[in-house]
């Protein structure tokens, strides 16, 4: 078993777990990996307009980005776990390149169970336990963990397996993408634009966008948008601001633009996602 991560960078990348039983859920979208376990009974998603059925007992992992919701709605819900890994996380672990792409470019796609058990569900709830303790170390532990399966999942499925036709994305220039998304993940209204942020991190912006959109088929300008819109989503859930200053706090130069962008992502004008929390 991997020993627990020593180094303290692994600390800051946030990754959050859950587990519900649950019979439907509405569109939404956000920037991390999802792994995802559903016990018993498989699970019907839409994943951007295309529907998926995840099969239980084994781990499925999809980019949240892109709009999703859970389609199933029984009259006993289904236990479902969760957990949700950022992308900086991801280039961190010095994964390869090209299994991150796929993992960030394709559907839904089955990374099969832990440790090669019959079934990952008792290892998914225990991953999730984890990761939600108040003990750094245990937390710490969950992550490498977490890591170990990516790479089992990579060398086990040949997903880190580079095309004939495709140049493989370089760990380092990898890891320069990773600053450039770490510094445009900052909900604050300090956020670099993207060409600052490519800069500090020694690339064109032309060049960042496109690695940026090999790894994982988004351009970095849709990517903002959808963290401006997730951070936007927080702010009418949690705070009273008002939409025009909540646009200001997200980086929307207009309360119109603002609308918009919303309406695209989340199916439903700020007003009406906040009346209806």
């Amino acid at each position: 078993m991997l020993e627990p991560h020593s180094d303290a960078r692994f600390a800051v990348f946030g990754l959050s777990a859950y587990s519900g039983n649950w019979s439907g859920a509405p569109v939404h979208s956000h920037p991390e990996l999802e792994l995802h376990v559903i016990g018993k009974r498989s699970l019907l998603i839409d994943y951007a307009g295309q529907r998926s059925r995840l099969p239980a007992g084994r781990i499925n992992a999809f980019w949240g980005i892109r709009q999703h919701s859970i389609l199933d709605d029984r009259q006993h819900p289904i236990r479902h776990h969760v957990i949700r890994i950022p992308l900086a996380f991801l280039w961190q672990c010095e994964l390869p390149p090209d299994f991150i792409r796929t993992l960030l470019s394709k559907g839904p796609q089955d990374l099969g169970t832990a440790h090669r058990a019959a079934d990952a569900t008792d290892w998914m709830q225990h991953m999730v336990e984890l990761l939600n303790s108040p003990k750094p170390l245990l937390r710490r532990a969950a992550e490498a963990h977490i890591q170990a399966f990516l790479f089992e999942a990579a060398a086990q499925r040949d997903l880190g397996r580079k095309s004939r036709d495709d140049e493989p994305v370089s760990h380092s220039l990898a890891r320069r993408l990773e600053s450039v998304v770490l510094a445009l993940s900052n909900p604050s209204r300090q956020r670099p634009s993207i060409a600052a942020a490519a800069e500090l991190a020694g690339l064109h912006r032309v060049t960042a966008g496109k690695v940026f959109r090999k790894m994982t088929g988004l351009s970095l300008r849709e990517f903002v948008m959808s963290l401006r819109v997730q951070h936007a989503t927080w702010l009418l859930h949690n705070t009273h601001h008002s939409i025009g200053e909540v646009a200001e706090r997200c980086g929307f130069n207009s309360v119109p633009r603002f609308h918009a962008a919303f309406l695209k992502r989340i199916g439903k004008t700020p007003g009406a996602f906040r009346q209806a929390r």
